[in-house]
């Protein structure tokens, strides 16, 4: 087994910015404006075959969870987002941050599984859309770097209309 181990030799595309040693240890000297490194490594065997991979590194403070919240359409403020229920044809107004406060890239990127029963807006404004039976509907929170995402599930409701009593009965 051991005649069949082989030394091998690194080399990196960019020694200045990511440097790799004997050991195949990398150290990064520096990132860019993005706060990533991108770099090409390649290793060659005794026997001189090659082989190569491109690298992007990021660096900095990473999103771990998103504080979230909407405000119903009465004007109550929740952040529990479990079993919510609106009427078909309402508004909703989401706001969230990142945990940490402090990470690299700090926001909130808001969208909505399916168009069909309403659109969010940048600032997290969901317009539903009216339904005839209860349907629910997916708003996803993300984190702007990417990390962290939520789905929050609502019931949308149709619209109950109030009748005269006894209108019903005439009607029937």
């Amino acid at each position: 087994y051991m005649e069949s181990v082989q030394s091998v030799s690194w080399k990196s595309s960019k020694p200045a910015v990511a440097d790799i040693d004997e050991n195949g240890l990398i150290t990064v000297a520096s990132e860019d404006a993005s706060g990533a490194v991108k770099f090409t490594l390649t290793v060659t065997a005794l026997n001189g075959k090659k082989s190569t991979a491109a690298f992007t590194m990021k660096f900095g403070i990473f999103t771990t969870a998103l504080d979230l919240a909407v405000t119903m359409p009465d004007g109550t403020v929740t952040d529990d987002l479990s079993d919510l229920y609106v009427i078909g044809g309402e508004t909703l107004t989401f706001a969230g941050s990142c945990v940490p406060e402090n990470v690299t890239t700090n926001g909130v990127v808001w969208s909505v599984a399916d168009k069909t029963y309403g659109a969010i807006s940048a600032k997290g404004v969901l317009k539903t859309k009216a339904v005839n039976n209860p349907t629910e509907f997916i708003v996803i929170a993300e984190s702007k770097d990417g990390y962290v995402g939520y789905e929050i599930a609502i019931t949308l409701m149709p619209k109950q209309v109030s009748t005269p009593d006894g209108m019903m009965d005439a009607l029937l």
